[in-house]
């Protein structure tokens, strides 16, 4: 067998990228660089998002409860960061795997025996592979807990001893061959026993392992613990003796995990017989094989107030394209792939529908809400509850900020207050303000930050920004505002360079101002803070709980941190009743990929602006004084980048684009006796048809454009210029997604002189079958290769034919990005757009039995928005040059 090579952690590519990752999302890096050291991940992640996730559900065991890891070093202060880094592994296990440096993170099976760590390093990274394995359902489909109790003793032992016996830097240095250190024993024999433990033929031997309050009572049970084999032996003594095998190996990793808690350390040199020979028998255990069934499960957001409203069930997708590589394409044609899922079915678990109480709940809620003479949310805190929660948090800070001699509990209290007022006052969760880097702007330098060890594509993490005359000094400093990444959702396809030319200048980061006040209260604390100035700043790890107990002594349960994360994005949303604006504004994570935010960008002043409005109407709620807009701010150039998703075209690139196909198509010159020249145009006619029908109506660039057309050309002698058709873009066969699509009288006079071109074609002695026998409304998008041979219009053939004549290899749903983009920059009401773009979520639709939708209203609105949006892009109707003028009759 080739000889496998390992390269340091590091300098790992899975590492780094992985590390970046969590600094990018607002999680402790930190942290998670010990847990892999901690658990030996091995230095490719090979399959260690499965590994993960089972850690997240160890850690939340008995085993790893505060009080019972009184035996553990000071590891055990990082189990709370390590479940949220697990959680958040296997929650975004699928964008990572498309990251190109660990696209090996969530490899899967290929065979029901095919566990991923096999030949990979297993001998040296054994603990990783024994923790992948799941135990199997036996025939009733239950598992066994036993088993997870036997793999959290060993995550134990196995952190306490490298803890104790190993440094961080030496494993992220250490490129050998063989498992070092020696922790607590080479875990070439544990590894395999564990794993194979996982099948449900073991589950009575694995049952009858001792019950222990923590890890090393377990070690001490086991000393003396005897398999029950019982019959097995005389039914199947090979059977029997592997039982005897695998649990001689769990016990001896145990007693030496003993050994090394009474201070042994277990020698390090290389013995005889250690190598092997060649290829060994496979121990892979369970392998939970599933192929790729196409079905999504709609992620669970986990919520611990319950006012703010989680849908009771789970709802289960199928994929309208079936294929990865089809979602692939679709999202690099301008499309986003979530809009071709579709629900199959919702699970409830047995608390959700016991009773219907959740329903019950909410109808009371509607109720009472209807009963308020004002508007009222049960997910919004009311003005006076905002008060009593920011003069309590006054409180703490200035209690500890006064007190001469403060006590721990004065500074966990001044910790809550002060992340509840930024979490307030920036629209961020606590998770992400407990996180909050320092980034210091000084006379002489730009923004001064952390290193981010190489990572060319890390993104920024939230940070305060303080302006200050030297780093670290707090005397004449101010705070500017916070840093926030701008979202985006997570492609899996990569956009051509080429694109950077004709795309509209975007921004990585934008910072939202303070101007309530908050920033004097950060300064004044940090001047307290134990410990040198620098650019790293840590809350408490505790500091959820520290906020909640705070919270608690207002006697209120409606009183949560959620709420107050919620409180400033839903003022953006109440008063622009546009959802994206205030998910790009607070760098709501959760929210980056709904199928808004890949048509979605906005101009970073219109950000900011909605951002001041906000915190005016929260300094009113509040009872501050209100804060003023800075003056000059209208001219910084930064303010007119955009931010949001990957592509949208600049609007002058647009209009260069439609106006040099409308000059190429309005030629004076034109040769009917070429027919290669009459193939090109009559291709570039019906392009033009295209684009203008995707910038009338939104429609998506599908392999059936006609639709509209065709609805057009049946009832033009009814409904004349003021024709409604059904759209079904985004639709399986039975059109249950088809929304109603205004035709514009442009569009009506592009489509009759499309009507007229292919007529005059079709009457035309000089084109062969692909025309002359189509009739009607049909095979009026019918592409000509030549003369006599046709061509499918697929999304495909426009990026294409866009490339040949513009330049640039433009997705062919472009429109859709540019479309809504230049709608919410001319301040067109969003439900509006929604509308048009066929955008809604549940009970939002415009098409619902019960909708308020005003279509009159709409009509107008719409219509007006893209008569202005069409003639500053120069669309216009284009009669075809192939007609002799003679005879273009009404065609315009």
């Amino acid at each position: 067998m080739e000889k496998l090579s390992f390269e340091p952690p590091a300098s790992a590519p899975a590492h780094l990228a992985l590390l970046a990752a969590a600094s990018r999302h607002g999680l402790d890096a930190d942290a998670l660089r010990r847990l892999l050291w901690l658990v030996n991940a091995h230095p490719r992640l090979i399959a260690h998002a499965q590994t993960f996730r089972n850690i997240g559900s160890l850690l939340a065991q008995a085993t790893f409860e505060p009080t019972a890891l009184h035996w553990a070093g000071q590891w055990r202060a990082d189990t709370a960061a390590w479940s949220d880094l697990c959680d958040w592994m296997d929650r975004d296990r699928t964008r990572l795997s498309h990251m190109a440096r660990l696209d090996e993170f969530d490899r899967q099976p290929r065979r029901p025996d095919d566990h991923p760590h096999l030949h990979q390093g297993v001998t040296r990274h054994g603990i990783v592979a024994a923790l992948w394995n799941t135990p199997q359902p036996n025939a009733e489909g239950q598992t066994s807990s036993r088993y997870l109790e036997l793999q959290g003793h060993l995550l134990a032992a196995c952190i306490e001893s490298r803890y104790r016996l190993s440094t961080q830097a030496f494993y992220e240095e250490y490129d050998g061959e063989r498992e070092l250190p020696i922790a607590p024993i080479r875990s070439s024999a544990v590894s395999p026993a564990v794993r194979e433990f996982s099948l449900a033929s073991y589950a009575p031997i694995v049952g009858a392992f001792p019950i222990a309050p923590d890890t090393p009572t377990f070690a001490t049970s086991l000393a003396t613990f005897e398999p029950p084999l019982g019959a097995l032996t005389a039914r199947s003594p090979e059977h029997a003796q592997r039982v005897r095998v695998y649990v001689s190996a769990i016990r001896l990793y145990f007693q030496r995990f003993a050994q090394v808690l009474r201070g042994w350390t277990p020698p390090q040199a290389r013995r005889r017989g250690w190598g092997g020979s060649g290829r060994k028998a496979r121990h892979p255990g369970y392998v939970a094989y599933l192929p790729d069934s196409g079905v999504f499960e709609e992620a669970r957001e986990v919520s611990g107030d319950p006012d703010i409203h989680r849908p009771a069930g789970q709802r289960i997708y199928v994929g309208g394209g079936g294929s990865s590589s089809a979602e692939d394409d679709l999202e690099r044609s301008g499309v986003a792939p979530q809009e071709d899922l579709r629900p199959i079915l919702e699970l409830f678990t047995v608390e959700e529908l016991r009773g219907r109480f959740l329903q019950l709940q909410r109808q009371r809620q509607a109720l009472e809400a209807r009963a308020q003479t004002l508007t009222f949310d049960y997910a919004r805190l009311t003005p006076s509850e905002l008060r009593a929660v920011w003069l309590t948090c006054c409180r703490s800070i200035d209690a500890y900020l006064q007190s001469p001699a403060p006590t721990p509990s004065d500074l966990r209290r001044a910790e809550a207050g002060l992340a509840l007022q930024l979490s307030l006052t920036f629209g961020q969760p606590l998770e992400t303000i407990r996180t909050l880097e320092l980034d210091w702007l000084t006379p002489d330098s730009t923004i001064s930050r952390e290193p981010v060890d190489s990572i060319e594509t890390a993104k920024p993490t939230p940070a305060l920004i303080i302006e200050s005359p030297t780093v670290g000094a707090f005397d004449g400093a101010r705070v500017i505002g916070l840093r926030l990444p701008v979202i985006m959702p997570d492609y899996r396809s990569e956009l051509p360079d080429e694109l950077d030319d004709i795309n509209r200048e975007s921004a990585d980061e934008f910072v939202l101002p303070e101007r309530l006040g908050i920033g004097d209260k950060v300064l004044k604390f940090l001047r307290r803070r134990t410990g040198p100035p620098g650019n790293s700043w840590r809350f408490h790890p505790q500091i959820l709980g520290s906020a909640s107990a705070l919270l608690g002594n207002l006697g209120s349960a409606r009183l949560t941190h959620e709420k107050i994360a919620r409180c400033l994005g839903a003022i953006i949303t109440e008063s622009s009743g546009d959802q994206t604006l205030a998910w790009i504004t607070t760098a709501a994570q959760r929210m980056r990929n709904e199928p808004r935010m890949h048509y979605t960008r906005h101009r970073l002043d219109r950000v900011l602006d909605a951002h001041f409005k906000a915190t005016l109407r929260l300094a009113r709620l509040l009872e501050l004084p209100p804060p003023r807009r800075p003056l000059g701010a209208a001219d910084d150039p930064e303010r007119h980048t955009w931010v949001g998703a990957r592509f949208v075209m600049q609007r002058d690139a647009a209009r260069e684009l439609i106006t040099s196909l409308v000059k190429g198509l309005s030629t004076r010159r034109m040769d009917r006796e070429d027919l290669v020249r009459c193939v090109q145009y009559h291709n570039r006619f019906v392009l033009y048809t295209v684009l203008y029908q995707s910038l009338a109506t939104s429609a998506r660039a599908t392999r059936s454009p006609d639709r509209l057309f065709r609805h057009w050309y049946e009832t033009r002698a009814v409904d004349g210029d003021g024709i409604i058709a059904p759209l079904s873009d985004k639709d399986d066969a039975s059109q249950s997604r088809a929304r109603l699509a205004l035709l514009p009288s442009g569009l009506a006079r592009q489509f009759e002189n499309l009507d007229a071109h292919v007529e005059y074609l079709r009457a035309s002695t000089k084109f062969g079958a692909p025309i002359r026998h189509s009739s009607g409304g049909a095979g009026a998008f019918t592409l000509l290769r030549s003369a006599f041979e046709s061509q499918e219009l697929t999304p495909e053939w426009i990026t294409a034919a866009l490339n040949e004549w513009f330049g640039y290899p433009i997705p062919a749903n472009w429109h859709r990005a540019f479309l809504r983009t230049e709608l919410l920059a001319r301040r067109c009401p969003v439900e509006a757009i929604d509308a048009f773009m066929g955008h809604s979520n549940l009970g939002e639709s415009p098409f619902s039995p019960y909708s308020t939708f005003d279509y009159r209203r709409y009509r107008r609105i719409i219509l007006e928005r893209l008569a202005d949006i069409h003639e500053d892009l120069g669309l216009v109707p284009v009669a075809s040059r192939l007609i002799p003028f003679a005879k273009r009759g009404k065609a315009t």
